[in-house]
């Protein structure tokens, strides 16, 4: 999951040689702070503790981190502004935005190499910046999940999910968070009309609202559906970007893997094959589906450059490979389908 390091990468982002990367020094953000002394609380051990951000590294394939990064301190006890040095996976001089805990205290993303002009100009003094942060919440408003049903041919009151989220964040246009999620589930049923299939169960794509925003979407179709829960047989989500497909994660039972070998059979031919067991849902907007014991898949993309681009103003439709998202929707065609022709339904 590491990248060689080469002259660039190192000069980039000072990176180790295994591609990660040298923490990013946010100290800078806490000397926002009116009057901090830089010299008050002494080195990094003996300052109060602090809650840590992972800094920027060189991804996994699953987007995760190679290695816990290093603690970065970012406002002592008396500051009044917190700023959070960028976590993305690269340097473009986008913040990387999004959900965050409350801070207490004003908090803004401050992009990797701000925040490291801030540490330079604070090692030759003191540093008073203005800054300006717009961002709020507006009042609620009506919306709705897209949902629409491939009727099942023998047991049309089972139903097998098939999703990505509606919304998208701000800055971007969306492309990889999640519009790619919708248009592969939308796929996948138009896939299995195109092909003159009859699933025998029903196929329902969903395009779920405001995951971004607190999960409404998914907490309302849970409330509109829970009484049909016990005929709901899997759900399937897609919102990890739109990059080659690696197979599943799956909340399920290890001996229903062995449901699925025809499926990760055919899946094989195009290398998206893999199921790997999870505890936790493998996608938020079906999580309350999981919490009820329905077995869950979230397609497992190749994650490397996702967190480039995610939550920022890159998220655009020039980031969508077109072959890889075509690989994308055959995977959960594939799955969608196998898993609406059972002979029986996947134990719980």
């Amino acid at each position: 999951g590491t990248r060689t390091a080469t002259p660039h990468t190192l000069d980039r982002a000072r990176g180790n040689a295994n591609g990660s990367r040298n923490h990013c020094d946010a100290n800078a953000a806490m000397r926002i702070a009116a009057g901090w002394n830089p010299t008050a609380w002494g080195p990094l051990a003996s300052r109060p503790p602090a809650r840590a951000v992972h800094p920027k590294y060189e991804r996994n394939v699953d987007g995760s981190i190679p290695k816990s990064p290093d603690s970065v301190y970012l406002a002592g006890p008396d500051s009044r502004v917190r700023g959070l040095c960028s976590v993305g996976g690269a340097d473009y001089r986008l913040p990387h935005t999004g959900w965050g805990e409350p801070a207490g205290i004003p908090a803004g993303a401050v992009t990797s190499e701000d925040a490291d002009l801030i540490s330079h100009l604070v090692t030759q003094g003191n540093v008073r910046m203005h800054l300006v942060l717009t961002s709020g919440n507006g009042p609620d408003v009506l919306s709705y999940n897209v949902v629409a049903d491939l009727k099942g041919s023998e047991h049309p009151e089972q139903v097998i999910i098939v999703s990505g989220h509606l919304d998208s964040w701000d800055l971007g246009t969306g492309a990889i968070d999640d519009a790619a999620g919708v248009a592969v589930a939308m796929e996948t049923a138009e896939l299995v009309q195109r092909l003159h299939l009859h699933p025998k169960r029903t196929i329902r794509v969903i395009a779920w609202m405001d995951e971004e925003n607190g999960g409404h979407g998914h907490d309302a179709y849970a409330t509109a559906h829970r009484t049909e829960f016990l005929n709901h047989v899997a759900a399937i989500e897609s919102d990890f970007g739109a990059a080659h497909p690696l197979g599943f994660d799956a909340k399920i039972s290890a001996n229903a893997v062995l449901w699925l070998k025809p499926a990760q059979d055919i899946l094989r031919s195009f290398g998206a094959n893999l199921i790997k067991l999870t505890n936790d849902s493998p996608g938020a907007d079906i999580a309350p589906l999981v919490q009820a014991g329905i077995p869950a898949f979230g397609i497992m993309q190749d994650g490397r450059t996702y967190f480039n681009y995610h939550h920022t103003a890159a998220d655009t439709l020039d980031k969508i490979v077109p072959r890889e998202l075509r690989e994308n929707a055959a995977a959960m065609a594939i799955m969608g389908y196998a898993l609406a022709n059972l002979p029986e339904t996947l134990p719980r």
